[in-house]
């Protein structure tokens, strides 16, 4: 990720993490008493430099229309002893609203399930806010299995 890719990946992710309903209702459960806009953003600019000097954590995966951002999501590496071996999780996804419905994320999650079968990584993850219905529906629409788990988090 460049700095005009890390630009646009700020501008991606702020959406996300200041106006998302689903999001704002799980905040606190991931970052516990930090809150406003000053402390997400910091997050969020401490998360793309992660991605940038740690590659071996996760990337971030971008989709573009006409050379703009319009999507992206956040991917994290971790190991599954289900499988023996190494899995991705969709941790945060975004369009942005005036390209929802459009087939962006559906294209973005198609794309990047080819990149992860390049690398051999062997399944991905991904969360879904328990009241998002359009998110479930997404996910399963896209051949997703729901794994009849629930996250929790404690911030350490």
């Amino acid at each position: 990720m460049s700095s005009v890719d890390r630009q646009d990946a700020f501008a991606i992710f702020s959406e996300l993490m200041l106006r998302d309903d689903y999001f704002l209702d799980s905040r606190g459960a991931y970052v516990g008493t930090q809150s406003g806009r000053d402390a997400a953003e910091a997050a969020l600019g401490d998360a793309l430099s992660l991605f940038v000097d740690r590659p071996d954590y996760g990337f971030i995966f971008m989709a573009f229309e006409n050379g703009k951002p319009v999507g992206g999501a956040a991917v994290s590496y971790a190991i599954s002893l289900a499988l023996g071996t190494v899995v991705a999780k969709v941790e945060h996804l975004i369009v942005t609203e005036s390209r929802r419905r459009t087939g962006i994320g559906s294209a973005l999650i198609e794309e990047l399930a080819k990149h992860l079968r390049l690398i051999e990584i062997a399944r991905l993850d991904v969360d879904v806010h328990v009241k998002n219905q359009a998110a479930r529906d997404f996910y399963l629409g896209l051949d997703f299995e729901p794994s009849n788990e629930e996250r929790m988090a404690l911030v350490l």
